[in-house]
């Protein structure tokens, strides 16, 4: 007789889980995967005592003891592997390997792990370390291995006050744009052209990189950087050219208003110093903000010298708030104290004249911050880099006739272009007649490019062997309509086999690397590293975690061909002193 009290789960804890199981208030067989009626035990020792179940209860032993072998002779095994994964997962993370011994994340692991698996200790994950870095490697030496490439450095110093050289390399594909590969961290004695020059062709030797394959050699605006390249580098690099940076050089550009503003300059820094080292104060100023209906209750920006645009972006906000700032000030001395630099700071903020300077730095900065973030990324094609930078020429020309009668803001003006002329036409930015002379591989840029093939054979050597392609190219693209949405790449792809020759030049320069902001981002992934709690990482180690977090964050693990990832982490770009 059916008992109604009974449930399948009831059933499974009498008879055990090992051999029924339950689902929806449904009885199954485990071993038989049969349907069966929990209201009826007997219906149940019935089916036990069959054939069939006792042959599947055997079969299923026999697995389980088969698995359980496999389980025993690969434990090492999934150890390892453990092991390996964790550290690319920590490390991809930033987490220090000593949080593997944290209770709780072994905890986590032990509960999913096989009872035959024990959590990998720290030690075995370090041991991985090694063994990771050569296999990307290896990896990176196999996707380099004979193609034309740029090599990008940059030296900075890290929190220990070691001096170290970060050397990328990119890939000259136009059609794949990758990203570039972080080849080594070399920490250096000294800083100079000798030491960079020799760590250059040293790394290069170690990745079996020909000197033949070197197109470009990319660089900050440094003067050892350029000495690096004019006395050692260019004498047995036959085919590069150096770059220096186009970010870096539209900052020296636009740092000149900051010099010509001396009153404006000691404004933005005392108001930095007012706030930078008070947290009392900072919160009585959001406080204000809010009492006094502001529409956004932000802290001015921190402007820090070497960073780019954040000048500009201080001044902007004081424009924005001066009334406020002023207010804020008078209160800050009238009922706490005045200090000298407060004195100072509220007479700055009653200049009338001061507050014209800002509002024509505010009103015509974002040329300066477009530009600057432009050049900080991987899409600027070649052929646009010099039209940019004769663009902004000609806007400060414009500036200047529209000024011509205000002596102080004609020579702001007079000062930032003379100094991009140094950069734009008098040779003080390496390469700028090849992105000038690249223009020709945009097909839309045929009014403006040189025609005289001779001429442009001197910019670009690779072009003289190509003369009856240039000249059926020059009939072809004189003649083109070109829509809205021309596709440049396509193009070029599109006539591979017409332009053969050609087409191998726009391969390697279409996407020429100008800037040197990914060694930039290096340099901010290394400190990101080095903390306070890793300062007793080896240098060994330093390096092998540094040449991993960068190329698994652009994605450049094992033969992966993602191109460069987004640079939206606020990582700081610096900008030296010329």
């Amino acid at each position: 007789m059916p008992n109604r009290s009974k449930t399948a789960i009831s059933r499974v804890n009498e008879f055990g889980k090992d051999i029924l199981s339950a689902v929806d208030n449904e009885l199954f067989c485990s071993v038989c995967t049969l349907k069966l009626d929990f209201t009826r035990k007997s219906s149940i020792e019935q089916h036990f005592k069959t054939i069939t179940h006792q042959k599947n209860v055997k079969k299923s032993a026999k697995k389980k003891a088969v698995g359980q072998l496999f389980l025993d002779s690969n434990a090492d095994k999934i150890k390892e592997n453990l092991a390996r994964d964790l550290l690319e997962a920590f490390t991809c993370a930033n987490i220090p390997l000593n949080k593997l011994e944290n209770d709780s994340i072994k905890n986590l692991f032990e509960k999913y792990l096989p009872t035959n698996v024990p959590f990998p200790s720290t030690s075995l994950v370090r041991k991985q370390i090694p063994v990771y870095y050569n296999e990307i490697f290896e990896s990176i030496k196999v996707d380099i291995k004979n193609k034309k490439v740029a090599i990008l450095c940059d030296e900075s110093t890290d929190s220990q006050q070691r001096y170290f050289l970060q050397i990328l390399c990119k890939v000259l594909d136009s059609f794949s744009n990758k990203a570039p590969y972080l080849l080594e961290t070399i920490y250096l004695e000294k800083t100079n052209y000798k030491t960079v020059s020799q760590s250059v062709l040293k790394i290069l030797a170690k990745f079996e990189i020909s000197l033949d394959n070197v197109y470009g050699f990319v660089t900050d605006n440094g003067s050892y950087m350029l000495k690096a390249y004019n006395s050692v580098l260019e004498n047995v690099l036959p085919n590069s050219r150096h770059i220096t940076c186009a970010a870096h050089i539209i900052a020296l550009v636009a740092d000149t208003w900051r010099k010509e503003l001396p009153k404006l300059d000691r404004l933005v820094s005392l108001i930095k110093f007012m706030f930078c080292k008070s947290p009392i104060r900072r919160s009585r100023y959001k406080t204000f903000l809010t009492e006094m209906n502001a529409g956004k209750v932000i802290l001015p920006p921190e402007p820090v010298l070497t960073r780019w645009n954040t000048w500009f972006m201080a001044v902007t906000y004081h424009i924005d708030y001066w009334s406020y700032l002023t207010t804020f000030v008078d209160d800050e001395i009238r009922l706490f104290s005045e200090t000298e630099n407060l004195k100072d700071l509220l007479e700055l903020l009653k200049n009338d004249e001061l507050k014209k300077e800002a509002e024509l730095v505010s009103q015509n900065c974002e040329k300066f911050i477009i530009l600057q973030q432009k050049f900080q990324g991987n899409s600027v094609l070649a052929p646009q880099v010099f039209n940019d930078f004769n663009e902004l020429y000609f806007w400060l020309e414009a500036k200047k006739d529209d000024f011509k009668d205000d002596i102080k803001i004609l020579r702001l003006f007079e000062r930032s272009q003379a100094k991009l002329k140094f950069y734009l036409f008098d040779n003080g930015m390496p390469s700028m007649n090849l992105f000038k002379s690249s223009r020709f591989l945009d097909p839309r840029q045929f009014r403006y490019f040189e025609k005289d093939f001779d001429k442009l054979s001197m910019d670009i050597p690779e072009l003289r062997d190509a003369k009856e392609e240039w000249l059926l190219y020059l009939d072809l693209i004189k003649e083109l309509n070109f829509e809205v949405s021309f596709d440049l790449n396509q193009f070029w792809l599109s006539n591979k086999k017409k332009f053969g020759k050609l087409f191998e030049i726009s391969q390697w320069l279409l996407y020429y690397p100008n800037n040197s902001a990914d060694c930039e981002r290096s340099i901010s992934i290394y400190n990101k590293i080095l903390t306070d709690d890793r300062n007793r990482l080896t240098q060994e180690s330093l390096v092998y975690l540094n040449f991993i977090y960068f190329n698994q964050k652009n994605g450049l693990k094992a033969n992966d061909d993602a191109s460069l990832n987004d640079t939206s982490e606020n990582d700081c770009i610096l900008i030296e002193q010329d």
